[in-house]
């Protein structure tokens, strides 16, 4: 049995990343009396199956401008979970070698 993965995956584990790093995920802009603000450093999910898949967009100005913390090279969302499950796996042993 082959397991598909879907965007609703990346997002889960885009989502997850910004959890173990401390950043805010999704629901980047916030109202104000003159218009949307975006929240800078808060991180979406940018996917494009048409593209190549997902990517994450970190958030650079009030005024929506983003960057690409993990460089342009977009994932399908199995590539792009299973290199969220490294990166994951790398700060974990990172934070158990600063405990000791």
């Amino acid at each position: 049995m082959v397991e598909r993965y879907t965007m609703k995956d990346a997002e889960s584990c885009a989502k997850r990343l910004a959890e173990t790093l401390g950043k805010k995920f999704g629901s980047c802009w916030k109202k104000t009396k003159d218009g949307n603000v975006a929240e800078v450093g808060c991180w979406e999910l940018d996917h494009n199956s048409i593209y190549g898949g997902s990517n994450i967009n970190e958030i650079y100005n009030e005024g929506g401008g983003v960057t690409l913390p993990f460089g342009e090279g977009r994932m399908k969302p199995e590539h792009f979970c299973r290199a969220v499950q490294f990166a994951e796996k790398a700060v974990e042993i990172d934070r158990e070698k600063r405990r000791k």
